[in-house]
Order: structure tokens, then sequence, then C-alpha cells
């Protein structure tokens, strides 16, 4: 646990430089420059009671995430994820507030 911890810290830490972009005050709300569209692949894993824990406890997750951006600091999000051991799909839509945005 504690060597993913470490690895999501340190992909973080490389991935702050990224993270200064232009904002989009200029922008229409309506506008193409607004969507950002992903690919992902997730290792999820269940944890729990074992009557709410899935027999497969462990998969990859292949997923294909998006953003739309409305201020600097608010986006509608959405994902849908493809669990390669349960053929089930995982989709989710939501808002992101970004609390914390690096050197800005």
């Amino acid at each position: 646990m504690k060597k993913c911890l470490l690895t999501i810290g340190l992909l973080a830490a490389l991935a702050a430089p990224v993270a200064a972009q232009t904002t989009l005050v200029d922008v229409p709300i309506l506008s193409e420059k607004r969507i950002s569209m992903g690919l992902g692949a997730n290792y999820s894993w269940w944890h729990g009671d074992d009557a709410s824990v899935p027999s497969w406890k462990k998969e990859w997750q292949g997923g294909i995430y998006a953003a739309y951006v409305l201020t600097p600091n608010v986006a509608v999000v959405g994902k849908t994820e493809y669990g390669v051991d349960s053929k089930l799909f995982n989709t989710a839509l939501g808002v992101r507030v970004t609390v914390f945005a690096g050197n800005r």
C-alpha cells in the first residue's frame, strides 16, 4: 500500500508542470476549447464484508474520461470504464471543484 501511494505521489509531482495552462477567460461558454478527453487504465480492487465483495475482487479496467471546463475551478466530468474480468461497465457523471492547482 505504501509503494502504491508513493508511486501516485511521484507521478503527481511529475505532472505538476503540465498543470500550467492558460485560463479560459476569453473563450465562450459553448466552445470545443473547454473539452478534454482521455483514455486510461486502472487496476481496481474491492474490500469489505464477504457478502459485499464481488467474486473477482481485483481487475483491470480500461476507460474513456472527459471533462468540460465551466470556470477555471469547476468542470463537469464523466467516465465510462470496462472491467476486463467482470465484463461490466462502470459509468459516472459529476462535477469537479479544483481546490489546489499548483503554482498558478
